[in-house]
């Protein structure tokens, strides 16, 4: 979502600016970290103001929420095998109640509650870094 636009800079702005020197935009999710990385053949400048731009000024319009949950829900059914759990599953079944052992994806539930509100709230109180 922090690739979709800034109050900034609009995705498309987002991609020329770090193309323009090379450059490379990722993220990651993990069970215990999320991050944003940035890469650049030449002056790294113009590549940290986007990231810091992108990390601080996510714009979390609703219909790119909208389209990432369409998104997310197709990657939570490739995920979803026949057959009998294997041993990974069977130890996250275990640990089901703590938060490593919930799925980084989510459920068809939680992903069908997001909304641009939801997740700018989430944002501005979990991942955001504070002010200051």
């Amino acid at each position: 979502m922090l690739f979709k636009g800034t109050t900034h800079r609009s995705a498309e702005d987002i991609a020329r600016s770090v193309d323009s020197v090379g450059g490379n935009l990722d993220a990651f999710t993990g069970k215990e970290q999320s991050a944003s990385t940035r890469r650049s053949w030449t002056s790294t400048s113009p590549s940290l103001d986007v990231l810091a731009d992108l990390v601080l000024n996510p714009r979390f319009a609703e219909a790119d929420v909208e389209k990432e949950k369409g998104v997310i829900l197709e990657e939570i059914k490739m995920e979803a095998t026949p057959g009998l759990p294997g041993p990974r599953d069977l130890l996250l079944q275990l640990l089901e109640r703590h938060s490593l052992g919930k799925p980084i994806l989510g459920t068809r539930e939680t992903v069908g509650r997001f909304d641009s509100a939801s997740v700018r709230g989430y944002y501005s109180t979990c991942i955001r870094p504070p002010t200051w």
